[in-house]
C-alpha cells in the first residue's frame, strides 16, 4: 500500500515538472513572438493532456494491474491540486465553466489513456 501512495506521488511530481518545464517554453514563446491568448490557452490544454498521459503512463507501468484506473487517479490527483492551487491563490474557483470543465474532462481521460 505504501509503495502505491509513493508511486503515485512521483508519477504526479513527474507530471508537475513537466508542466513547469512546458509552462516556462510557453511564456518564453509569449515573449519572443506576441502569441496571443487563444493561442496560449490552446497550449496550456495540451500541456494538460501531455502530463497527464505521461504522468499516467509512469504510473501505469509501476503498478502494472489496472493502468487506466491508476492513470485515470493520477489525472484526478493533477486537477485535484490545480483547483486547490487555485482557490489558495484566486479565493475561489468557477468548476463549472465549460473551459474548467474541457480540462478536469481532459486531464481524466487523457490520465486514464496514459495508464
Amino acid at each position: 500500500m505504501q509503495t502505491k501512495v509513493i508511486e503515485t506521488i512521483k508519477s504526479l511530481l513527474v507530471a508537475y515538472a513537466l508542466t513547469i518545464l512546458l509552462l516556462l517554453l510557453v511564456a518564453l514563446g509569449v515573449y519572443l513572438w506576441n502569441w496571443t491568448t487563444g493561442m496560449v490557452n490552446l497550449i496550456i490544454i495540451f500541456t494538460y493532456i501531455i502530463t497527464c498521459f505521461l504522468g499516467g503512463f509512469r504510473l501505469g507501468r509501476k503498478m502494472q494491474t489496472r493502468r487506466f484506473i491508476w492513470g485515470l487517479l493520477l489525472g484526478f490527483c493533477y486537477i485535484l491540486l490545480l483547483v486547490l492551487a487555485s482557490l489558495i491563490v484566486n479565493h475561489g474557483v468557477n468548476l463549472a465553466s465549460s473551459t474548467n470543465l474541457t480540462a478536469i474532462f481532459l486531464c481524466l481521460v487523457s490520465g486514464m489513456l496514459g495508464g
